[in-house]
């Protein structure tokens, strides 16, 4: 299945429209084709894919409607929105922390799908924000090592 055909893909193109990032000016497409990029290089599932081109509809919204991809953009949500970089979150510097963190309230483990999706926010926002913002942004030490943690947790948690 050719991911661009899907009905995910021309949800999320109807609901960025022309829209584009307000530092670096890039189109907010931008990030879900190269996230779609990064996930045929892991060989993500088609789900996966699917649910990635939804996750900024997912994150805005609760009530995202696309049958099977709905429940695993959901699940992504809860797992990206619970390690965001804060102030509040600045303590959480391990993978082991992080794990604790993430998995703190909840008595079920994140999926591999979930995972890949979430390998390809972190790297493609890595990329963005190291283009873009390194240096430059208020936060950009604590980014850094947010997406570097990101990253290593989920590279090493793909190994269980």
């Amino acid at each position: 299945m050719n991911i661009k055909d899907s009905i995910e893909y021309k949800a999320i193109q109807e609901f960025y429209g022309d829209g584009k990032a307000k530092r670096s000016q890039i189109p907010f497409m931008n990030h879900i084709d190269e996230g779609l990029a990064i996930l045929e290089r892991i060989n993500a599932s088609d789900c996966a894919k699917r649910a990635f081109c939804i996750h900024p509809i997912a994150q805005s919204y609760n009530d995202v409607s696309f049958s099977d991809v709905e429940e695993l953009a959901e699940e992504y949500t809860y797992f990206a929105n619970k390690f965001l970089c804060t102030p509040e979150t600045d303590h959480i510097r391990t993978v082991e922390a992080l794990g604790n963190h993430l998995f703190r309230d909840i008595d079920y483990l994140m999926s591999k799908d979930c995972s890949d999706m979430l390998i390809a926010d972190k790297e493609q926002n890595q990329k963005d924000f190291i283009i873009h913002h390194y240096g430059t942004h208020p936060r950009y030490v604590q980014l850094g090592e947010y997406f570097n943690l990101w990253l290593v947790f989920l590279k090493n948690y793909r190994q269980f």
